[in-house]
């Protein structure tokens, strides 16, 4: 049974008007449905009056009120946000259209313009540095790289071993001189043996 959120007091005030209200419509045959409720309201009220842990203090319940009121009101907040994050998806320039976010999978826009990315600071993925990125440093590898396909450390989702069908290109394709998925037609092989 449900707990009455009212004084001792402000029960014996509820069961005097239920009483009343009772007592008006004793006679009345139509008045069936409306007798049986004011008769369980006032079983839990009586119920209530001997038994303390059936009520609650008027105070804790005003706490409560307060603290749903401000979890839905943080929840329509969070809600606010992601609808707000999802209608800045929705308008690309007409330029964008064809990039592909590796962070979110969304069309229109690449990683570091992604509004569902938090804001981070840049770092080196080869040393760890955050006064550089790795293509203007001097050491070699992706020791401090995390690969956004198997959330592994060391290597970048182009050389993952778990999307090789992929490699670089998330909508697929490759290079048009060779076919291979691992690099940009710029930076082909076949180029550096013709020239």
């Amino acid at each position: 049974m449900s707990q009455v959120h009212l004084s001792i007091e402000q029960i014996n005030v509820r069961i005097e008007e239920l009483t009343t209200q009772l007592q008006e419509i004793k006679s009345d045959p139509e008045q069936k449905s409306k007798k049986l409720r004011i008769y369980r309201q006032l079983s839990k009220l009586n119920k209530a009056l001997k038994d303390p842990t059936k009520r609650k203090d008027p105070e804790v319940v005003k706490a409560e009120i307060a603290r749903r009121q401000a979890k839905k009101q943080k929840k329509i907040q969070n809600l606010e946000m992601k609808h707000k994050k999802q209608e800045e998806l929705k308008h690309v320039p007409k330029n964008q259209e064809k990039l592909t976010c590796i962070n979110c999978k969304q069309h229109g826009h690449v990683i570091k313009n992604c509004p569902l990315l938090d804001k981070r600071e840049v770092y080196c993925y080869s040393c760890g540095s955050r006064k550089h990125t790795s293509k203007d440093c001097t050491e070699s590898g992706y020791k401090f790289a995390t690969c956004f396909y198997c959330n592994g450390t060391g290597h970048l989702a182009s050389h993952c071993s778990q999307k090789p069908e992929q490699g670089i290109y998330p909508n697929g394709g490759g290079c048009h001189r060779c076919g291979s998925v691992w690099h940009l037609a710029k930076n082909c092989p076949d180029n550096r043996n013709k020239a």
